[in-house]
Order: C-alpha cells, then structure tokens, then sequence
C-alpha cells in the first residue's frame, strides 16, 4: 500500500468516526429533547460509521507484536521502544547487530 493511499484511508478513518460520534450524540440529544421522529435510526448510522472506521483502521495500521499498540511510526512502537527487526535504531544499529 503506498504512503498516500494510506494517508487517504487514515484520514477517511478519522472523519467516519468523528461522523459517527456525531450522530451517536444527536441521537442522545434527540432522545433527551424529543426532537425528532426515530432517535434509533442516528444511532445507528453512528455505530456503523464507528465500525466502519476501526475496520479500515484495523486494515491501513501496523500492530507492536508486543504490546499490540498502534502507535507504530516507521518500525519502532512508540508505545512499548519495540524495533522491529533489521529497522535501524535511533543510534544507527539495527537489531541484527546488537
């Protein structure tokens, strides 16, 4: 997958679930204030976004294979310090050579 197709899906990514929490709280005010005919349909166009959103960021992100982190930014987790293996490290070693 190239850099920017899979700066693309990150993106769609983040606005689906941003549009889903936006339709989850629409839903709560709708139900709070009744407003509205069907509450039930916002908040379930809300939890599909949201769904939808972990799907393609489940597919377009790397996962730690040791603490399972998505923060991953060009082989080493920025979560757990894991390098993957034959990534250079900050120093200029690789994992091979240690």
């Amino acid at each position: 997958m190239t850099p920017k197709i899979k700066k693309a899906l990150e993106w769609t990514s983040f606005f689906m679930g941003a549009t889903g929490m936006g339709f989850l709280l629409t839903s709560a005010f709708m139900t709070i204030f009744h407003i509205g005919r069907n509450p039930l349909t916002a908040l379930a166009i809300g939890i599909i976004l949201i769904g939808l959103a972990m799907i393609v960021m489940e597919v377009v992100t790397e996962k730690c294979p040791r603490c399972g982190s998505r923060l991953v930014e060009s082989g080493r987790c920025l979560v757990c310090g894991y390098t993957y293996k034959g990534v250079p490290d900050p120093r200029g070693f690789s994992k091979d050579q240690k």
